[in-house]
């Protein structure tokens, strides 16, 4: 809503009379921005440990268990037996939600299924434009395999511009390195910042790409990647225009 001592800055005229906003539009220039900015406010105490926001959808966080009690049956409510809890009434069955083509499950993100076997069913590509095709399903997937654009590198430079496209053994093993890769993703855990465990950034740099690992160890010591991107166009940008 429109603060009503700024309504009259809104004022526009019309055939029936002059009116003025009580709201922010659709479409609006900065609506998103404002909107945005007054739920961030509103909920500054309770960011980001508690909740947080993006324009109207609002997550909030609870708590890291699968509510089973000590013999392994759905829990209730201590401070109340005769509520169960809603997880427990109606999805007991779903062991992961499928959340904007990632599978977020109790030990992290993985690819969708459907996006797995899209890759692993793909054929050998005998056109440029099935390249792209390939490579465009691979960049939904990329955070989750490492060296990314270097294990790419050969399928990229077909669909360079005034480039022969030939496929080589070079662009099969890429072709099946992905394929393989794609079907054994580690999922990617939300890092725990209220953990005293070690948050670790790894990063690495070639004449291809720049890359980095999020990573934190775990509670069996292991390092357990959060996220993994490679980035070669910054590389490529420097070769291309070495002054900068």
């Amino acid at each position: 809503m429109v603060d009503p001592k700024s309504c009259n800055m809104t004022a526009f005229y019309t055939l029936l009379r002059l009116l003025c906003l009580t709201a922010l539009l659709m479409g609006y220039t900065n609506s998103p921005a404002e909107f945005q900015k007054c739920m961030t406010f509103i909920l500054a105490e309770e960011i980001p440990e508690v909740a947080n926001i993006f324009i109207d959808d609002l997550p909030i966080k609870g708590l890291q268990t699968q509510y089973l009690d000590e013999e392994g049956k759905p829990e209730t409510l201590s401070d109340n037996p005769r509520i169960h809890h809603f997880v427990w009434e109606h999805a007991q069955d779903i062991k992961y939600a499928v959340i904007v083509g990632q599978k977020c499950t109790p030990e992290g993100r993985l690819p969708e299924d459907d996006c797995i076997t899209k890759v692993l069913n793909w054929p050998i590509m005998k056109t440029v434009k099935e390249v792209r095709g390939f490579l465009g399903l691979c960049g939904t997937v990329r955070i989750w395999i490492r060296n990314y654009s270097q294990l790419a590198r050969p399928l990229t430079e077909l669909i360079c511009k005034n480039a022969n496209f030939e496929w080589t053994n070079r662009c099969q093993n890429s072709f099946d390195t992905l394929k393989e890769l794609v079907s054994s993703a580690p999922a990617l855990r939300p890092i725990d910042y209220a953990s005293d465990k070690p948050v670790i950034l790894s990063v690495d740099t070639s004449y291809i790409a720049v890359g980095f690992i999020l990573s934190q160890i775990d509670e069996n010591d292991h390092r357990r990647p959060a996220l993994v991107e490679m980035d070669a166009n910054s590389v490529k940008g420097i070769i291309n225009n070495p002054d900068i």
